[in-house]
């Protein structure tokens, strides 16, 4: 339903925008806001439509060597005419599938990549490209250009946190960018490290076996910190004392405490809201009630406290 809802407005933009012969850059910005929106949610769709097929055949579907533009609708459409299974893993639109490609709000592909395929990638020096800087255990990558093709960090992956455009450069867009990255990252520890079925004790656990780099774990309301160093922002609001048997779309895994009205947070299923603060404290001060009672300290501040 939030889907549809984002699409509408979207479209909303877009049609009102073109109503006139020239568009203001105001109105360009809105649209590529709203653009880089949507290809988010894509991406994040695409992604679990990928590990869904990797669940299902073991393995992710091929790409060849280097990134291919027509593998994603090749082996995730449900037709069997295009060489992929019968089973359809994406609702691709047809309106946006151009032989076998499927295109970004731009109009240009989305690009993925099968990481297990070819040569073990040597190490690289750093560089802006996020298909470079950052290579996660994912297993693939998706990405689209974003908006402006030439600066590499608008670009939207799977794996990287994407610039939006100045005129929309708020922080919390980006802690709802870090915070959703934060949450997938948690699920990942828990599938990739086994140790017990358990989340990490706290996020800097997730920078500490390499799963992300200290970007992620940065507010960009907060002055920036020391060259090398690290330093976590958000605060971390989850233990086994908790239990087992937690709604995850209600629990709180983490947030960022760091606005005066409203709170950053991300929950147990590793979607994220803006709330106001009166709500957020009240969901706070219930899950609190549970970790006090399991003997786990805590503030708002700082989150779980070790």
């Amino acid at each position: 339903m939030k889907y549809l809802l984002l699409l509408f407005l979207i479209f909303q933009v877009v049609v009102v925008a073109q109503t006139r012969k020239e568009l203001t850059e105001e109105e360009k910005q809105k649209i590529n806001v709203a653009r880089t929106l949507q290809a988010e949610a894509e991406i994040k769709t695409l992604n679990e439509a990928l590990r869904m097929y990797g669940m299902d055949y073991g393995i992710y579907p091929p790409s060849g060597k280097g990134y291919s533009d027509t593998a994603l609708v090749i082996h995730l459409d449900g037709d069997e005419k295009n060489g992929g299974p019968e089973i359809k893993y994406f609702p691709f639109s047809k309106e946006r599938v151009k032989e076998n490609v499927f295109l970004d709000p731009w109009g240009h592909p989305y690009y993925y990549r099968n990481l297990a395929e070819g040569e073990k990638e040597k190490k690289k020096k750093k560089t802006d490209d996020p298909r470079t800087a950052v290579i996660f255990p994912w297993g693939f990558q998706i990405y689209s250009m974003g908006f402006d093709h030439k600066d590499t960090k608008t670009w939207i992956t799977n794996y990287y946190t994407p610039k939006l455009p100045e005129s929309k450069k708020e922080a919390w867009l980006y802690c709802v960018n870090n915070l959703q990255q934060l949450g997938k990252l948690c699920m990942l520890y828990q599938m990739e490290y086994g140790r017990s079925i358990r989340y990490p004790k706290s996020f800097q656990e997730l920078y500490e076996v390499k799963l992300a780099e200290k970007d992620v774990f940065l507010c960009s309301k907060l002055p920036a910190p020391k060259e090398n160093e690290f330093r976590c922002d958000y605060s971390y609001f989850f233990d086994i004392a908790l239990g087992f048997n937690v709604n995850s779309s209600t629990t709180i895994l983490g947030y960022s405490p760091h606005y005066e009205n409203f709170v950053v947070v991300l929950f147990l299923d590793a979607h994220v809201e803006k709330m106001p603060k009166k709500e957020f404290m009240k969901i706070f001060e219930k899950q609190g009630a549970k970790l006090k009672s399991g003997g786990v300290k805590f503030s708002f501040e700082k989150g779980i406290i070790r």
